[in-house]
């Protein structure tokens, strides 16, 4: 099985979309959570929070 993980962690790490994406998604996350900090009534973090449950 670790065999397995390691084919598929190896696979995914020599494409570049597998990065890219990955550093687009937490950007995005980061831009979110810094506008629920600044403006807390667009974006309410604890409600979004409990939402996401």
């Amino acid at each position: 099985m670790m065999t397995l993980y390691r084919q598929e962690l190896t696979k995914l790490f020599k494409k570049k979309s597998t990065i890219w994406c990955g550093l687009i998604l937490a950007t995005i996350a980061l831009i979110f959570a810094i506008l629920a900090r600044i403006k807390p009534t667009i974006f309410p973090a604890k409600t979004m929070f409990a939402a996401n449950f």
